[in-house]
């Protein structure tokens, strides 16, 4: 990063709606009708049989709703771990893998054109979070936390802020719950930061795989013991990763005093939110960037998010 963390005093929260202002085609049903629907026949199934109601193009939302009846014939049956819920996890990580792939090539299609009025309110000392993939906002600043991985990781996050409560759910019916997914991220970017370990490594994908068995064991309802170690072939370095990671400290966004939406709902990462602006003690004043014919409705939830957090809140076009 350019600049020292205790100079950052703005926020920008880049959602993708800034893909899209910039000509981007990143919508998921971009996606799906460059890919074709053959390659989603498995996943439908799942949707038409247990919640047709769903547009199955919106795959967070559909991992979401499929944890209810997933949970339900989890409860009914013995067989519906390995006979339902553990090949929908799959074909849901076939489709991230596609997803990345597709975006790879989205991301270099056209010359990416700066807007105006974007750079002058990007300044020096502005901390972006971004839950796109892309790299499209290193085209305006360098301060940036890839919240939810990168195009340039290979390991992007793709799931849920949980609509309806899990308790007693088993791991694998919430396995896209985004507190997971981000626990995933981190030991992925841990592997490759720290152990120099990357995708193309098998090493990579045999500790990604113990990494998510130890997770399931952690929400068993159990919780993890010392001896379930004795499980992992690579016990050290999970005991090394999860040390290390109870010593990290969390961002200090005390000094933060202004905060930039630029084409994020906000209510799809409401959990994640909420705890950065409750940590925000210092912001009051806000930037909402819209675009012509947004949703009234949509733009006075967003004011209504931010105003439990900052009392000045303005909004302004993409030039």
């Amino acid at each position: 990063m350019e600049h020292h963390l205790q100079d950052l005093t703005q926020l920008a929260i880049i959602g993708n709606g800034f893909d899209l202002a910039h000509g981007y085609h990143t919508r998921y049903v971009d996606f799906t009708e460059s890919v074709g629907d053959d390659f989603f026949r498995k996943y439908r199934h799942y949707i038409n049989n247990y919640c047709p109601q769903m547009d199955w193009h919106r795959f967070e939302e559909c991992a979401d709703q499929l944890t209810v009846p997933f949970n339900a014939e989890d409860l009914r049956s013995d067989t519906a771990a390995n006979e339902v819920i553990k090949p929908f996890n799959k074909d849901f990580q076939k489709i991230k893998i596609a997803l990345i792939d597709y975006l790879k090539k989205e991301q270099i299609r056209i010359p990416f054109s700066k807007k105006v009025n974007v750079s002058s309110r990007l300044s020096p000392s502005t901390l972006a979070l971004t839950f796109n993939y892309t790299n499209l906002c290193e085209n305006y600043i360098r301060n940036i936390i890839y919240i939810h991985g990168s195009l340039a990781e290979n390991e992007i996050v793709l799931g849920y802020d949980p609509v309806s409560p899990f308790c007693f759910s088993s791991f694998d019916t919430i396995r896209w719950h985004k507190g997971f997914c981000r626990e995933r991220l981190n030991f992925c970017r841990y592997l490759m930061q720290q152990k120099q370990l990357f995708p193309e490594n098998c090493l990579y994908h045999t500790l990604c795989d113990e990494y998510l068995e130890m997770q399931r064991i952690q929400n068993s309802g159990k919780g993890l013991e010392p001896e379930d170690f004795q499980k992992f072939k690579y016990s050290n370095i999970l005991r090394q990763y999860l040390h290390e990671q109870s010593s990290v400290k969390p961002f200090d966004y005390s000094k933060i005093d202004t905060v930039l939406i630029l084409g994020h709902s906000l209510i799809a990462d409401k959990e994640f939110l909420t705890s950065v602006f409750g940590s925000c003690n210092n912001l009051s004043h806000a930037v909402i960037f819209t675009y012509h014919g947004e949703d009234d409705n949509e733009l006075n939830r967003k004011k209504a998010f931010l105003s439990d957090y900052c009392k000045e809140i303005e909004f302004e076009f993409y030039d």
